[in-house]
């Protein structure tokens, strides 16, 4: 994992393999019965959703005032 002097973030293949297992293991919990909320903006977004499966319902939240650049 990367960040740049202007804030953005880079990840290589080695973070994703990581991400992808890590994002499995919760669909798992979750299609034990277990409730989960997924804060998917900082790196992935709706790109991981194909890999928890099942049933994913996006939900959306706005910020109350402006946030710095």
């Amino acid at each position: 994992m990367e960040f740049s002097e202007d804030g953005q973030v880079r990840v290589g293949p080695a973070f994703r393999a990581a991400e992808k297992a890590w994002m499995q293991g919760v669909a798992h919990t979750a299609r034990c019965g277990v409730n989960v909320i997924i804060d998917d903006v900082f790196l992935g977004g709706p790109a991981l959703r194909p890999a928890a499966g099942g049933s994913v319902r996006p939900a959306g939240a706005v910020c109350g005032r402006p946030l710095p650049a």
